[in-house]
């Protein structure tokens, strides 16, 4: 556990919240400028597929809810709650691959999931 920081937060998973913490107040200053950061960096068909915005199944697991604020609370306090065991077990490294791997495969599941069915053609 840490010694100073966040309380009860392993270095990993204090360092995600943070980032996660500063991505939303990045989005919320460049959405006030009109700069349409969260379109951008969120995950989606067309955006892949159609315009190469290859960077969409990692940037999207950093973006939320601009307001109110509940997605990222309530996200980081789940996080908190759940994610310094693993850390502590599997070392910070080991941990930051896994969160990384598990966002990346939501992204394809999201990018599978709203992907054209096209019933009855090869």
């Amino acid at each position: 556990m840490s010694s100073g920081g966040i309380p009860g937060a392993t270095p990993m998973v204090q360092r995600i919240i943070v980032a996660n913490s500063l991505v939303w107040l990045l989005q919320l200053m460049c959405a006030r400028v009109g700069v349409p950061l969260t379109e951008l960096g969120a995950v989606s068909v067309n955006g892949l597929f159609r315009h190469l915005e290859i960077w969409q199944p990692f940037t999207y697991m950093w973006l939320h809810e601009l307001w109110p604020p509940w997605h990222l609370v309530f996200n980081m306090l789940f996080f908190w709650m759940t994610a310094p065991p693993l850390e502590m077990v599997w070392g910070s490294r080991r941990f930051l691959r896994f969160y990384i791997l598990c966002g990346v495969g939501a992204g394809c599941v999201i990018l599978a999931w709203n992907a054209p069915c096209r019933r009855g053609t090869r």
